[in-house]
């Protein structure tokens, strides 16, 4: 099992290769109870104790509602899986995981895409802050990391400001070497809204011997992007 994780803070998007040792990154785990606040100076503790009992959470979309025509030219002959989202009183966000793989599809080339969102509610500070101060805690991060490898073999290449997709936005290309496979591709931190959302294209070339085309993996990432604004802006009362 790979499990791939974004270089600031996105939550692990997990790619099992087929007979294939461990091997993992080190990338975007998701907001903190310190990133949530880091702009304003507050905690979680405070943030819980003030806020908890008038946050209004907005919703957020299925997985399942998500363009299929999209993640099936990403993702050839790729299934779904998805969680419920999940409310965190003490950082004042609802989160939902969605993934699509082909892993065990009879394929030479595997494939995976990670959509995690975040809405944060007003708190300590306001909702869209929040969300702003949680990217630029990834972006900062990612920038960290980048021209590192790290013990997992994750190697981290520079960070890019990606245009057409909102205030902040930013990628980056990790490749993941262990010693039986490669793979590889582009995370992407990016904001809609309240709404921060992290992703990831991965995935190796002939038969894990090599991390997908870096290029491949940035173009499928800006369009999946772009897929999630008009996602999220479609669904009544996603964002604030």
């Amino acid at each position: 099992m790979v499990v791939l994780l974004l270089g600031g803070g996105i939550t692990a998007a997990v790619l099992v290769h087929k007979g294939s040792g461990d091997g993992g990154g080190s990338p975007l785990a998701g907001p903190s109870s310190t990133s949530s606040s880091s702009g304003s100076g507050s905690s979680s503790g405070s943030g819980s104790s003030s806020g908890s009992s008038s946050t209004v959470y907005h919703k957020l979309p299925a997985c399942d509602a998500f363009p299929a025509s999209i993640m099936k030219s990403l993702v050839p002959q790729g299934v779904k899986t998805d969680d419920k989202p999940d409310t965190s009183d003490d950082t004042y966000y609802e989160q939902t995981d969605c993934e699509w793989d082909n892993i065990d599809a009879d394929t030479s080339a595997d494939r995976l895409v990670g959509i995690d969102l975040y809405a944060f509610a007003d708190g300590t500070d306001p909702a869209i802050e929040e969300a702003q101060n949680a990217l630029s805690d990834d972006e900062s991060q990612s920038k960290q990391d980048a021209g590192t490898t790290d013990d997992d073999g994750s190697t981290y290449g520079s960070v890019a400001a990606v245009s057409g997709l909102g205030e902040g936005a930013f990628s980056q290309n990790v490749t993941v070497k262990s010693d039986d496979i490669t793979h590889g591709g582009t995370e992407l931190g990016m904001r809609v809204g309240n709404v921060l959302v992290e992703l990831v294209v991965d995935g190796d070339e002939d038969n894990q011997s090599k991390a997908m085309d870096p290029d491949e993996a940035s173009q499928g990432a800006q369009k999946i992007g772009k897929a999630v604004i008009g996602w999220l802006n479609s669904c009544s009362n996603c964002t604030g």
